[in-house]
């Protein structure tokens, strides 16, 4: 199949897991994995922006491609100042 069939198989199912488990539900059931679980969607934009940019979709490629790297950017935030704030 083509390369951005692939990403978006990849991007497609984990979503939807996503999407099932996005209740009070399930996050008093599952605990701590929910929030393991749900971290995965930094690593699904970044298969749906590959997904959309394979696809010839420039202007969506584009604008699903900064806010990637705006989400991206807010996770190394968070990390570095969690990090910073056990070190003072």
């Amino acid at each position: 199949p083509p390369l951005f069939e692939v990403f978006g198989f990849l991007t497609l199912y984990p979503m939807t897991l996503l999407f099932l488990t996005s209740n009070d539900i399930s996050v008093r059931k599952m605990g701590k994995w929910w929030k393991r679980l749900h971290s995965l969607a930094y690593l699904l934009t970044w298969t749906l922006f590959l997904h959309v940019a394979l696809n010839e979709g420039e202007l969506w490629a584009m604008v699903i491609g900064i806010f990637v790297l705006l989400e991206t950017g807010s996770l190394v935030y968070f990390f570095f100042k969690q990090k910073t704030k056990y070190i003072s």
